[in-house]
């Protein structure tokens, strides 16, 4: 997608400055990205909060550590009460 916005210089500056990107669309995909990470995780966070997500940080590391291992995402979900829409959110953070 192409678009002609206006951006604070100093933001920029200080963004680029404190990334290790070299282009400004490599920057703004970033941006992006780290954006809609956390706001999953706050949404993640919410539901976690709220109940709806039973599982504990160290549990989710451990599966973390056995998805680079070559286990799919439906396996590391099977020891754990998670509904889908929580799979959803961790899906691309995996």
């Amino acid at each position: 997608m192409r678009a002609t916005i206006a951006i604070d210089d100093d933001l920029f500056k200080e963004a680029f400055a404190l990334s290790n990107v070299k282009t400004k669309k490599e920057l703004i995909t970033l941006s992006l990205q780290e954006f809609i990470r956390k706001k999953r995780l706050e949404h993640l966070a919410g539901m976690y909060s709220s109940g709806a997500v039973t599982v504990t940080c160290e549990e989710l590391e451990e599966n973390r550590d056995d998805d680079r291992a070559g286990a799919t995402l439906a396996d590391l979900c099977k020891p754990f009460p998670i509904s889908t829409e929580v799979i959803a959110l961790l899906k691309p953070m995996l």
